[in-house]
């Protein structure tokens, strides 16, 4: 699991525009597809903690957000990002105010979610 704070991420100059570079990721298996969500999570509820067991996934946040994982939680801040391996628990929480995100998914297995146990 990695944590990218967009803050800590240079601006790169184009002339007439600039780009920041989130990260660069070694995948650990071939891609054949990847899937590109949209989730929004109201304020008060969250996504059950889970993992992946054939894919990796990046959040990246259009709001504030919280994740806990089975080591910590983490606040994050609109534009931060997280990559999660497969196998890592997660939970996504809407505490203060409703929580909007991308999540890619890669590959893309649509039913490949599998609840943590308590």
């Amino acid at each position: 699991m990695d944590v990218i704070r967009i803050d800590e991420i240079s601006e790169e100059n184009r002339g007439e525009y600039s780009i920041k570079r989130l990260f660069t990721e070694q995948l650990e298996h071939d891609v054949e597809n990847v899937g590109f969500y949209r989730t929004l999570i109201p304020e008060g509820n969250k996504v059950a903690k889970h993992h992946h067991e054939n894919l990796d996934e990046v959040l990246y946040f259009l709001t504030d957000g919280i994740v806990e994982t089975d080591e910590e939680i983490i606040e994050f801040n609109t534009g931060d990002s997280m990559v999660l391996k497969k196998g890592d628990n997660h939970e996504i929480r809407a505490e203060n105010g409703e929580v909007r995100l991308i999540a890619v998914k890669l590959p893309n297995h649509k039913e490949d979610k599998t609840m943590a146990s308590s």
